[in-house]
């Protein structure tokens, strides 16, 4: 029976002992998978760092070129705006000098349309501004020829008041063709052509002008008035007798 036990005994510690045996050959075989995908992760980083290098550089050889754009984009466009500041200055002071201002538009204008083909439009920001600063120097030239008609037209003023009707004439005419929707300057051409140059038929032109632009005038019957009044008098120049000429 003791026999029985003993080797029971032994059999229990063999036992024990290969269970340990068998669990030691197992973790090691696991630490050793763990340091081959350590190693396979340890590659494929220096790959990625490799590779991130690379993309950083072309990045930041990407970003100098860009920045560069940029520079000088940005000296046109503070050129560009103080330009735009010195027009406006000029077309606001008393004193303005009608035709350097117009040469200097028409300058700015050709120096942005140049500089506006050469460049790339693939900054999209850039092209935006270039193009709200063509849109300022659109609405800078409307306003150059309202103030060049308004300048004209106090000229004529002027010269009316100085006597001198044939110089009004011709600045009332000069205002119209910078601002031919200028009513009163029709109205003053009309009183002019009537009474000083004794033109009727450009007298009648520009009454008729005048009632175009102003329908409601307060003064539109007597004005209608004078138009019909000058087309008799045109008409006797025309026929002194009264009746066509055979």
């Amino acid at each position: 029976m003791t026999q029985k036990i003993l080797v029971a005994i032994l059999v229990i510690w063999s036992i024990s002992i290969a269970a340990v045996a068998v669990s030691f050959y197992l973790k090691g075989s696991s630490f050793q998978m763990q340091l081959d995908q350590s190693d396979q992760l340890a590659e494929k980083l220096k790959e990625d760092i490799k590779r991130l290098e690379k993309e950083k550089k072309t990045i930041l050889e990407e970003n100098q070129e860009f920045q560069a754009d940029a520079v000088y984009y940005t000296k046109f466009t503070t050129q560009l705006q103080e330009e735009i500041k010195k027009l406006k200055s000029s077309v606001e002071g008393k004193d303005i000098n009608i035709e350097n201002l117009s040469s200097q538009l028409e300058l700015l204008k050709s120096q942005m349309t140049k500089e506006t083909e050469a460049k790339d439009e693939k900054q999209d920001v850039l092209a935006k501004e270039h193009s709200e600063l063509k849109a300022k120097v659109v609405t800078l030239e409307e306003t150059l020829r309202k103030e060049r008609g308004f300048y004209y037209y106090n000229l004529g003023v002027s010269y009316v008041q100085a006597k001198l009707f044939s110089k009004a004439v011709e600045a009332y005419e000069k205002s119209l063709s910078f601002e031919p929707k200028n009513a009163e300057a029709h109205y003053n051409l009309g009183l002019l052509y009537e009474n000083f140059n004794l033109e009727p038929e450009k007298a009648i032109l520009h009454y008729q002008k005048y009632l175009e632009l102003k329908p409601e005038a307060s003064d539109k019957q007597e004005v209608l008035n004078w138009i019909n009044r000058l087309k008799d008098v045109v008409y006797q120049q025309v026929f002194p007798e009264g009746k066509y000429s055979q």
